[in-house]
């Protein structure tokens, strides 16, 4: 029996649009407040893709529990790399299609320390496999 084992290389994420908002308006400084990760679907989202929200130095989640438009389930933060990772629920089943609109919402963040706008936050789609599918990055910005 003949085998045939082949690596695709050279696949890039499609782009994700993403916007982040905090649960409070305006914004003010060190404040601690909510987030909202509100993000526009570029491909197809299979239950078993997960999430990943990479803060850059200086910004974090406090609490992690969150309300979503999808179905969420095991959330790990690392505070070493200001990653956060998030797995569908067992319960999500069906796939969700390219343009659908969805949302996230973190209950404790400290917003910004400063009135300048944040080194990007990237937010993160990846297959089962770890492969990045979906990525989108922007910043948000306290007065």
């Amino acid at each position: 029996m003949d085998a045939c084992i082949a690596r695709i290389s050279g696949l890039v994420a499609k782009p994700l649009s993403v916007t982040y908002s905090s649960t409070v308006s305006p914004l003010f400084i060190n404040m601690a407040t909510g987030i909202r990760v509100n993000f526009t679907l570029s491909d197809t989202l299979s239950p078993t893709d997960y999430f990943r929200l990479e803060f850059p130095l200086g910004l974090q989640i406090s609490y992690v529990f969150k309300l979503s438009s999808l179905l969420l389930g095991t959330t790990t933060y690392n505070s070493t790399s200001g990653y956060l990772t998030f797995q569908r629920s067992s319960a999500s089943t069906s796939n969700n299609n390219a343009g659908e609109n969805h949302y996230i919402t973190f209950q404790t963040f400290t917003s910004p320390v400063s009135t300048r706008a944040t080194n990007p936050i990237r937010f993160v789609i990846l297959n089962s496999n770890g492969y990045e599918k979906m990525v989108g990055y922007n910043t948000i910005q306290a007065k």
